[in-house]
């Protein structure tokens, strides 16, 4: 799959260059990645009148491999959350040319654990444990990596798959409690956390059973 810019960039001697980016999950310019997935291909597309002794990428200084038919190929690895992409190629003769900038983001998505509070602390359920109580206020606790993350914008909590609190501003003020009166029997908790750019974390699923208060 190839990603074209609007437009071709072309120098005094019409030699063109193109960038694209190639992974199976990209669509277009602006597209999302996992940062889990490691590094990604670039694809990169430049001819001209003369032969180029040259191709790759500007930021990373990274040279380019011909895999034919004018396209060379980069593997791209250690991009930040806005990650921005720009080719050049140089001809025989020393004349060069630049790429438009492509825009990917690199999401990483937020970290989040659920637990419960008892109106003083916050605790983990344990596991194997039944619970004899009518009610939990339960609670999303969720952190975006400092150097790749985007902040988090909504943490929601399902019971058995089925959504029961949603929170669009968590950390603040206008946060209200997640109270959760469960009826006796077992129980698959979890949250997740969605930042920003669309990064989700999810916790791990915790079974819960609840026994007649």
């Amino acid at each position: 799959m190839r990603i074209f810019p609007q437009s071709l960039v072309r120098n005094s001697a019409s030699a063109f260059l193109l960038i694209v980016v190639i992974l199976a999950t990209v669509q277009k310019a602006g597209a999302r990645l996992n940062k889990a997935d490691g590094e990604f291909t670039v694809t990169i597309h430049a001819g001209g009148p003369a032969p180029l002794k040259k191709v790759s990428l500007e930021f990373y200084n990274s040279d380019a491999t011909l895999i034919g038919n004018d396209d060379y190929a980069v593997k791209v690895k250690n991009c930040l959350r806005k990650c921005r992409l720009q080719a050049i190629a140089i001809d025989e003769n020393g004349i060069e040319s630049h790429s438009e900038s492509v825009e990917v983001t690199i999401l990483n998505p937020p970290e989040i654990d659920l637990v419960w509070f008892d109106g003083e602390s916050w605790n983990d359920f344990e596991a194997g444990k039944p619970y004899r109580v009518r009610e939990f206020i339960l609670v999303g606790r969720a952190e975006n990596e400092i150097t790749y993350g985007a902040p988090v914008k909504k943490i929601e909590i399902f019971v058995n798959g089925a959504l029961i609190c949603t929170d669009n501003y968590p950390g603040s003020a206008n946060d209200g409690d997640c109270v959760w009166r469960p009826a006796p029997g077992k129980y698959k908790l979890q949250a997740v956390a969605t930042d920003e750019d669309g990064g989700v974390g999810k916790s791990t699923l915790i079974d819960v059973t609840i026994e007649q208060p």
